[in-house]
C-alpha cells in the first residue's frame, strides 16, 4: 500500500522523474558555435538527473559535470547531446545541433578554479537548454526506455494488468538526505541480488517513474520531511484533498490555534526512512484519515502541556526540544549537551504522537535526565506526563 500512497503523490502533483534541484557553479554560453565560454552561474537549478553507479557513463542532457563535458565521459555526453539535437527541431535542439557541427564541444577548457564535479548547464541565445520543453520530452524518452524491462504483468503499485514492466524503481535519495557524507544516491527498493539491475517489486514503467519523482521531491521540500537528530527522515504527505497538512510545524512548534485551522479532509500519510547499506530502510509507515492525525496531535498537545504557575498558562514543547532536553544540562553555558547513545532516538517521539502510542522508553530517559542533573525543564516535564498518562491508562 505504501508504494500506491507514494506514487499518487507524485501524480497529484504531476511530478516528473529524472529531475533533481541542485547547484550549479557554471554555464556554458554556446550562443556563439565559434567562442563558447563559461562564466560562473552559481545558483540551484532544477536539471536532468539519473543515479549513476559503476564504471559506466550516463550522461545527463542539458546540464552535467566537467567530467562528461570535458573528462573520461566527454564522448557519451557529446553522443547523448547529438540525439537530442536530431531528436527534436526546438530551439535547444538547434542549439545543440549548431555547437556539435561546429565542432566547440571537442576543445573545451575548464574554467579556472573548477573541479571535475563541479555542473555545467548550456546557454544559447538567453535561454537554459535544461528548460528547454523538447529536451524535457527527450529525457523523459530516455528514461523510459532505460526502465524499460520488456517484460507485460501485473503491476504491485497499481494494481493494471499486462501493463509494461519496469526493470527496477529508481526511487533513490542521496546520503546528505540523512545527513551523511559520501557519494552515489541510496536506493528504496535496490536491485536484487541474485538478478543484479532487477527491481525487487514487479511495477509498471508509469508507477516506476511516480515513485522516482516523489521520493526526492519530498525530501526536498522542508515543509514535507523532517531530519531527527539520529539522522533518520520523516517524509508526509496529504491525499484526497489534504493538501500540504502542516505536519512539521504542529509538532515542532506547536500551536493549539493552528491545530483547529489544518485541514481535516482526505488522508495523511508519513514514512520513516533510515540509511541503511547502500540502501534505504522503510522502518515505519503511516496512512490514516487526517481527522484521526489530527485527533492523535490534540491528544498529543493535551497531554504534554506543562502548567506554568508564573504566567497561568500551558505550555507546549516541540518534539526536537523535548528529546533535546534529554541531553546532560550545563549550568555554565545553560544548554543542554551530550545526548548518550543510549538515549532514545527522536524518530521514536514523532511515532508516538502520530500513532498515538506512548514512548515509554523516552518517559524513562526524561526520568533519569532529572535525577540526573537535578533540574526540571518543560520538556522532561511533558515527557514524565505521558508516564503518568500511560499508568492512568491513556492510549
Amino acid at each position: 500500500m505504501n508504494l500506491a500512497r507514494l506514487a499518487a503523490y507524485a501524480t497529484d502533483r504531476r511530478l516528473v522523474y529524472g529531475w533533481r534541484r541542485r547547484y550549479v557553479p557554471w554555464v556554458l554560453d554556446i550562443t556563439d558555435p565559434h567562442d563558447p565560454r563559461f562564466t560562473p552561474h552559481g545558483s540551484h537549478e532544477d536539471v536532468p538527473y539519473v543515479r549513476r553507479s559503476g564504471k559506466g557513463s550516463a550522461p545527463r542532457p542539458g546540464c552535467d559535470t566537467l567530467d562528461y563535458l570535458i573528462g573520461r565521459h566527454h564522448d557519451a555526453w557529446t553522443d547523448q547531446l547529438r540525439r537530442f539535437a536530431e531528436h527534436d527541431d526546438g530551439p535547444g535542439a538547434r542549439a545543440a545541433r549548431t555547437a556539435l557541427d561546429a565542432g566547440i564541444l571537442t576543445s573545451l577548457v575548464p574554467p579556472p578554479s573548477s573541479k571535475p564535479s563541479d555542473l555545467v548547464v548550456l546557454r544559447a541565445s538567453g535561454q537554459l537548454i535544461h528548460q528547454d520543453p523538447g529536451l524535457a520530452r527527450f529525457w523523459e524518452a530516455q528514461l523510459r526506455t532505460g526502465l524499460d524491462a520488456g517484460l507485460h504483468g501485473v503491476c504491485l503499485c497499481c494494481a493494471g494488468t499486462a501493463a509494461p514492466l519496469a526493470r527496477l524503481v529508481p526511487a533513490y535519495l542521496p546520503p546528505s538526505a540523512f545527513r551523511q557524507n559520501g557519494a552515489g544516491d541510496l536506493a528504496l527498493y535496490p536491485a536484487s541480488k541474485n538478478r543484479p539491475g532487477t527491481s525487487p517489486v514487479p511495477v509498471c514503467l508509469d508507477c516506476a517513474c511516480a515513485l522516482g519523482a516523489a521520493l526526492p521531491d519530498l525530501a526536498g521540500r522542508p515543509d514535507h520531511h523532517h531530519r531527527t537528530q539520529e539522522g533518520t527522515l520523516l517524509l508526509w504527505w496529504g491525499l484526497d484533498g489534504a493538501g500540504d497538512f502542516p505536519l512539521g510545524a504542529l509538532l515542532t512548534h506547536p500551536d493549539p490555534a493552528a491545530l483547529a485551522a489544518a485541514p481535516t479532509s482526505g488522508r495523511l500519510c508519513a514514512m520513516l526512512l533510515k540509511p541503511a547499506t547502500g540502501r534505504i530502510a522503510l522502518t515505519w509507515f503511516l496512512d490514516e484519515p487526517t481527522r484521526t492525525v489530527l485527533d492523535r496531535i490534540r491528544h498529543w498537545y493535551d497531554t504534554t502541556g506543562v502548567y506554568d504557575g508564573w504566567s497561568d498558562t500551558i505550555r507546549l514543547t516541540g518534539i526536537p526540544s523535548m528529546h533535546h532536553q534529554l541531553g546532560r544540562w550545563n549550568p555554565r553555558t545553560r544548554t543542554y549537551q551530550h545526548l548518550s547513545p543510549t538515549t532514545p532516538p527522536e524518530s521514536g517521539l514523532w511515532t508516538a504522537a502520530l500513532s498515538g502510542h506512548l514512548p515509554h522508553q523516552h518517559a524513562r530517559a526524561a526520568l533519569t535526565a532529572t535525577r540526573r542533573d537535578n533540574r526540571v525543564s518543560t520538556g522532561r516535564t511533558a515527557l514524565l506526563q505521558l508516564c503518568s498518562a500511560s499508568a492512568h491508562g491513556a492510549r
